[in-house]
């Protein structure tokens, strides 16, 4: 017997340049099902829903919806950021209205998001605000928090300009800009003025010279353990970026995205673990 639908390439919103579309996981005869969005990683500027191909179809299997969204992504000459972020909530939207009909629960939803899409996931919860969902957890992998000193590491180790492209200028001259997108100001801001309980799993790689830990995923636990924000976080040892979604054109691990390999089925138990108790309901 079928227990899963996969409605492939939804057109969930539109951009002045494209429609935005998503792969949909839906586990079938259940009620009251829990939501997980997708998004992937790829500096912003690359990157596409098949990329969780393989944990789309998984969380299915294990009473979750879960959506796989592509979005806009930047270039030189477009600027992906606010608009990217109008993405995001336009896919849980698109859920939202089909609450009803696929029997979802919108007060139980959580974002997977990988590197950028971490950085997305994050930022989106921050500014949610009251809404007809509500996100509890946010489990990112190494993810990238604080978009200021990603800027200066990225174009001292790259050529791509990848995060002057996804604001369109430079943190020197749009300060307020960065200020603003920044999740490790926005988080202390947010808390400031009313309880964020949104809980954050953070996984990152022992190895990663991408995403540098120490500058990103401990520095944000750090932040959140200060706020009194809840929070786990998981180091994965001998692994740097680029292996919890199929993503071969920028890796060089024939494993990356498979759910039987390592280090995701180490790390797979941990994920499966915090959604079933955040988002599942007990009776």
């Amino acid at each position: 017997m079928e227990t899963v639908k996969v409605l492939k390439n939804i057109v969930y919103g539109e951009t002045e340049r494209e429609n935005l579309t998503a792969d949909i996981y839906l586990p079938l005869n259940r009620k009251s099902i829990p939501i997980v969005i997708l998004i992937h990683g790829g500096a912003f500027q690359a990157g596409s829903k098949e990329m969780y191909e393989n944990w789309g179809a998984y969380l299915a299997q294990n009473g979750f919806c879960a959506m796989s969204i592509n979005y806009r992504l930047s270039g030189p000459d477009y600027p992906s950021y606010p608009g990217v972020l109008e993405d995001v909530s336009k896919s849980i939207n698109y859920l939202v209205a089909k609450a009803n009909e696929w029997e979802l629960d919108p007060m139980n939803v959580a974002f997977v998001g990988d590197s950028a899409g971490a950085y997305l996931s994050t930022l989106a919860a921050l500014k949610s605000g009251i809404s007809s969902y509500r996100v509890k957890l946010i489990v990112s992998l190494y993810g990238v928090f604080d978009i200021v000193e990603w800027e200066e590491y990225t174009n001292r180790t790259r050529t791509d300009f990848v995060v002057g492209k996804l604001f369109g200028t430079s943190s020197f001259l749009g300060f307020d800009l960065y200020q603003e997108a920044n999740p490790m100001v926005q988080i202390e801001k947010v808390s400031r003025y009313h309880k964020f309980d949104t809980e954050f799993l953070l996984i990152y790689g022992e190895k990663d010279d991408i995403v540098i830990p120490e500058k990103q995923t401990i520095a944000f636990s750090n932040k959140l353990k200060a706020l009194g924000i809840p929070y786990t976080i998981h180091s994965v040892s001998d692994w740097g970026h680029f292996w919890f979604t199929k993503n071969e054109n920028m890796s060089s691990h024939s494993e990356e995205g498979d759910l039987t390999k390592e280090p995701i089925s180490k790390i797979k138990p941990v994920i499966m673990d915090k959604l079933n108790s955040k988002l599942k309901k007990t009776i």
